[in-house]
């Protein structure tokens, strides 16, 4: 069950610098939502990178019951012309009010301008068409955003100053290196991400690729995540001043696993004993979990301390079992038969002693 740490970086600029180009600024109209809702009709689009232009705008939506619905605002670019701006209609129903918001993917080292025509309508206005079209007036939303990093960001613009998936003006990376597992997505169907405050978030993988990692953390809603593939290696990332993570744990939490080490000093030849693996399996859901005091599989000597250690998974209960087997007199003691969970660090420690079987048995379930 892989879990890996958050490694930690505050950047000296924003990942994504956004700024309003006119007045009010992005964060006065994100705070005018309690009393205003917009409602868009059209969006301007201006960058000097072709690939942006060209790019899917999604508009994610609550419904009443609290399902959240996603449609997707194509732009249709030319690709013979290289264009550098584009103006993209909005056809279907589109409010802006805090909840709903518009996701897109702002490209590595990129700047976009994005404008946003609307009506602005007062939300004791805001009962039918009417009086919509009386008492709305036009607004436009003009946006200046900056990639700074060398990264593809999700970006989700527009939604509630209380909605941590905004990460704009984000100084604070967390990413997450799964290299380890990148290439066998496959055998895995859930992941939990560990706030800072101890809050852990569970969540299913429908799809077992990266952009299925990334859907299912931000279903929790608490930042946006991305992927990165880069120098070899790959990457969960998300950048938010506010929210704190730690720790994420990819695992398949429909296998268990088992891993068994034996110590027999019968194999001494030189008055040590040899560690070694009696039979090992590893599904690829769980790392090696056995840490030896030096290296597992060298020489040992009678006398030495070996220590069983690591750290639990947070959804399964590991338990670890070690025995002595005395040949002289063919019995078994027991030394240790303890269970962990919920993410602890544990250890066993045991001396070894000549003229004995050692069994150290890890599984998970």
């Amino acid at each position: 069950m892989p879990t890996f740490n958050a490694i930690v970086t505050t950047q000296s600029t924003p990942a994504v610098g956004v700024t309003t180009i006119g007045t009010p600024s992005y964060e006065d109209i994100r705070k005018s939502l309690g009393d205003f809702v917009y409602k868009p009709y059209q969006i301007y689009l201006q960058s000097s990178n072709f690939a942006q232009l060209s790019g899917v705008v999604q508009y994610k939506k609550y419904d009443v019951d609290g399902s959240i619905k996603f449609y997707d605002i194509i732009p249709f670019v030319s690709p013979f012309q290289q264009q550098k701006t584009i103006f993209i209609p909005i056809d279907k129903e589109t409010i802006i009010d805090g909840r709903n918001a518009f996701n897109f993917i702002l490209l590595a080292n990129t700047t976009l301008k994005f404008k946003l025509f609307s009506q602005q309508i007062s939300k004791e206005s805001f009962i039918d068409d009417r009086a919509i079209k009386q008492q709305s007036s036009p607004s436009e939303i003009s946006l200046n955003l900056v990639n700074n990093t060398n990264s593809d960001i999700l970006m989700s613009f527009f939604s509630n100053p209380s909605n941590l998936q905004d990460i704009s003006n984000q100084y604070t990376e967390y990413k997450w290196d799964i290299t380890s597992i990148a290439n066998n997505l496959g055998a895995y169907n859930q992941l939990t991400l560990t706030l800072s405050n101890g809050t852990t978030l569970k969540a299913p993988i429908l799809n077992p690729t990266l952009n299925g990692i990334v859907v299912a953390l931000n279903t929790f809603q608490v930042s946006s995540f991305f992927y990165d593939v880069s120098g070899g290696s790959t990457f969960i990332k998300t950048y938010n001043d506010t929210q704190a993570f730690t720790s994420l744990e990819i695992y398949n939490s429909s296998v268990s696993y088992s891993l068994n080490y034996s110590i027999n000093t019968l194999l001494a030849t030189t008055g040590t004993v040899r560690i070694f693996n009696g039979l090992l399996f590893d599904t690829g859901v769980l790392s090696n979990p056995i840490n030896q005091s030096g290296d597992a599989t060298s020489l040992t000597s009678p006398g030495n301390t070996i220590t069983v250690g690591g750290t639990a998974p947070t959804l399964q209960t590991l338990n670890v079992y070690i025995t002595a087997y005395n040949i002289a007199t063919s019995t078994t003691l027991v030394i240790g038969n303890n269970n962990y969970t919920g993410g602890v660090v544990y250890s066993n420690s045991f001396s070894v002693a000549s003229g004995f079987l050692y069994s150290i048995v890890v599984t998970a379930s």
